[in-house]
Formats: structure tokens, C-alpha cells, sequence
């Protein structure tokens, strides 16, 4: 199949011999979409919501026993199957009101029920996390990683289109809009 072939290394991957010298390859190994797709994707580990900034700046949830009804309402609106639900869920306040407190425990508790799919934590202190151009492909990971079908579907449209990282407008058409789209 890979005559004087040298120098290089295979690994679960699935080939298929279709016609003559011609090879249909087809990735079936999570890990090997994942490493793919993070290779081509800049993104912010920092912003994750459990990223360990330092103890300084570390993400905290809300104590325990608090602003119980508010993550109850958000739960249960992130849960909800009612087609007819908002697809967002503002919160606003001043600094330091506990909207980032609010999000962390919520997001515990969508991880903890196997629901959480990305989070994107911004930050005046942190760099990365104050770049709206690291938003997308922080996003698109995150997913790529909880989702082997959105994995694939990305994977093929990287590959279509490896030029994709430009404006935030053109990240969410290519990163997001095409691979989901391509799975519905």
C-alpha cells in the first residue's frame, strides 16, 4: 500500500483502498481530530472557567448557600428544551456586583451534568482574555473537544477552508455557523 515509503508515522487512521494509487482517509480517533484541530486553532486556555490564573486572580464560585435562586433561574433557562426560551441569558451589573462568581458556579454545575460545552472568561488582567479575536477559536475548541461530531464536521471545514482565523464576523460563519449547520 505505502511502497519505498519513509520517514514518516501512522496512527488510527482508517485507509481504504479505492482505485489504483488513490486513498480515501478518514480520522475515527477522537485524539487524532482533537490534535488536528488544536494544531490550526490559536486560543486562550486562560479563559476557561476553571483556568488556574493564580490566586490572585482565580475564578471563584459562590459560597455555599448563595444566590441559589439566580443560578436555579439560569439552570434551569440553560436547560431547558422549550424551543420558544431566549437563546442568551444577560446578566449586567457594576464591577465586582458577582456576575463572573455567578458564572463559575453555574458552569461547575453544567460540567458536573455532563452539559457544559465552552465557556470564554474575559479579563482586563489576563492578555488573551481581553482579545475579542480569541473568543471564536476559544469557543470552537472547547466544543471540538465536547463534541466528536462537531470535531468532524470543523475538521472538514478546516480543511476546505484553512484561511478561516480572520475577523470575529468570519470566525463565527466558518468555526461555528458552517460545522453546525453541517450536522443538523
Amino acid at each position: 500500500m505505502f511502497s519505498n515509503a519513509q520517514g514518516f508515522g501512522i496512527s488510527g487512521g482508517e485507509f481504504n483502498n479505492i482505485q489504483g494509487n488513490q486513498y480515501n482517509i478518514s480520522y475515527q480517533d477522537p485524539k487524532i481530530l482533537h490534535e488536528i484541530i488544536m494544531r490550526k486553532l490559536t486560543y486562550s486556555q486562560q479563559a476557561f472557567y476553571d483556568a488556574g490564573v493564580g490566586i490572585r486572580l482565580a475564578r471563584k464560585p459562590c459560597s455555599s448557600g448563595t444566590r441559589e435562586q439566580i443560578l436555579s433561574d439560569i439552570e434551569k433557562w440553560a436547560t431547558s428544551k422549550n424551543p420558544f426560551n431566549a437563546l442568551g441569558y444577560w446578566m449586567c451589573g457594576m464591577a465586582g456586583t458577582g456576575k463572573s462568581t455567578i458564572a463559575m458556579s453555574l458552569c461547575m454545575r453544567l460540567k458536573k451534568k455532563g452539559l457544559l460545552a465552552g465557556t470564554f472568561f474575559c479579563s482586563h488582567q489576563i492578555p488573551e482574555c481581553r482579545d475579542y479575536q480569541m473568543i471564536v477559536p476559544t469557543l470552537v475548541y472547547q466544543l471540538a473537544k465536547f463534541s466528536g461530531i462537531f470535531a468532524a464536521s470543523l475538521m472538514n471545514i478546516m480543511q476546505e477552508d484553512p484561511d478561516h482565523l480572520g475577523m470575529p464576523e468570519e470566525q463565527i460563519k466558518k468555526l461555528l455557523v458552517e460545522p453546525w449547520n453541517a450536522i443538523q
